[in-house]
């Protein structure tokens, strides 16, 4: 064989050696760097399934399919659920008035599904034979409960045995209500699971997006709000943090509530806003549906004595019709407290800094839109005036419809 012979061999050998390389590692490639966009049902030895998540008290949860059929109770849930699509499987939820459009409305090609005027959607509150009766949730026939057992336990005297019971015939339960409340939940009594443990935003979300399949888009929306709020704080820097009075009206009572570590009070925490309430002597009231939070009860001259720089009562914007703006009862009562002798002396209602606060129990849409909302009512000199119809000008705005709506879509 001639030496030029002898050179094309070796170049045809290492050739062939090259492309067996080439092959391996295309064959390995998806193995050693997944899609972060495609997101497919795993197996492990127990056989197929779509799905897995843990959160307490629920533990793991294992989904075999997609669920098709979703029972939610608070609106946090129908807030996520939203973001990749899944409302229109919802078919019960909580309130027939715990619905909030406006914020939706403004989030372009954005179509939600969960809507009060839909016939097929059920409410616990309206069931003839009470919340969370068990016949109910046979007739549902769900493939996943956003419940939090504990809520089952206070509010129908569930035991273990009956939370197995729906979870092995119908469908397993997967919520955590102490996250709401944060420390106000820890060691207290919740009903048959012992003690309490609650989770940041962050860990909550992902669990959440983790059971349906939706992992980059939970990551994907925590990077918008995780950056939204390192914007809104950059601008607050070392401003005055007002004090801050959260307060509910019911029955011509005034009831203090003070601004917990749980999703509910999340904006407030983020604007570094110092709680009017912080420290005065408040008692649990733990047979109020499962607000086992500190709170407790005050008339206009203790209110006066705190004297707090802003007041806010929470879920007004609830109560509000889409176009008019009606007040109800509740906030129309409470406003007319500024012509009261006593509180007319209070400095909010003398600066006009009363205001209608948003849902306690936010997703991650009703979090971009209640921070930018309390930011505004809070820091008005920073931020710009606060608007009781929730619009702006997008030069007015602290995010853009636009960005958020195509994490949306």
């Amino acid at each position: 064989m001639t030496e030029e012979a002898k050179t094309e061999e070796v170049g045809f050998g290492r050739f062939i050696a090259i492309m067996g390389v080439i092959i391996v590692f295309l064959a390995v490639w998806p193995f050693l760097f997944p899609s972060k966009n495609v997101e497919k049902p795993v197996e492990d030895q127990d056989g197929d399934y779509w799905s897995k998540s843990t959160l307490y008290p629920c533990g793991e949860v294992t989904l075999k399919e997609e669920p098709k059929r979703i029972v939610t109770f608070n609106h946090n849930h129908n807030d996520m659920l939203e973001t990749f699509s899944y409302g229109d499987r919802v078919i019960a939820t909580g309130y027939p008035k715990s619905f909030y459009y406006s914020f939706y409305k403004q989030l372009p090609g954005f179509d939600w599904k969960v809507r009060k005027e839909n016939p097929n959607l059920k409410f616990f509150q309206y069931q003839p034979a009470g919340v969370f009766d068990k016949e109910l949730f046979y007739s549902l026939d769900a493939d996943i409960h956003h419940i939090d057992p504990n809520r089952l336990a206070r509010m129908k005297g569930w035991s273990v045995e009956d939370v197995n019971e729906i979870a092995t015939n119908i469908a397993p339960f997967f919520d955590n209500n102490a996250t709401m409340l944060g420390d106000d939940a820890v060691n207290r009594n919740w009903g048959v699971y012992s003690g309490s443990v609650y989770y940041s935003f962050e860990d909550y979300t992902r669990a959440f997006y983790k059971l349906y399949n939706q992992v980059q888009k939970g990551e994907d929306l925590l990077f918008f709000i995780h950056s939204l709020e390192d914007k809104v704080k950059t601008r607050l820097k070392d401003e005055y943090r007002p004090r801050v009075a959260i307060l509910r009206w019911k029955g011509n009572e005034i009831t203090r509530v003070g601004i917990n570590s749980g999703i509910e009070h999340l904006q407030y925490r983020t604007l570094g806003v110092r709680d009017a309430f912080k420290g005065l002597e408040t008692k649990v009231q733990p047979k109020v549906e499962d607000k086992s939070i500190l709170m407790g009860r005050i008339d206009l001259e203790g209110l006066l004595a705190i004297d707090p720089d802003v007041m806010i009562m929470p879920y007004i914007i609830y109560t509000f019709e889409n176009d008019n703006h009606i007040m109800t009862p509740p906030w129309k009562m409470f406003l007319t407290l500024k012509d009261d002798p006593v509180g007319q002396k209070l400095s909010a209602f003398k600066n006009n800094r009363v205001y209608p606060g948003g849902i306690l129990m936010q997703g991650p849409i009703f979090y971009c839109f209640q921070l930018e909302m309390a930011a505004k009512q809070i820091y008005p000199y920073i931020f710009g005036e606060y608007h009781q119809d929730n619009i702006y000008k997008p030069e007015e705005q602290l995010f853009s419809r636009d960005d958020l709506a195509r994490i949306l879509r």
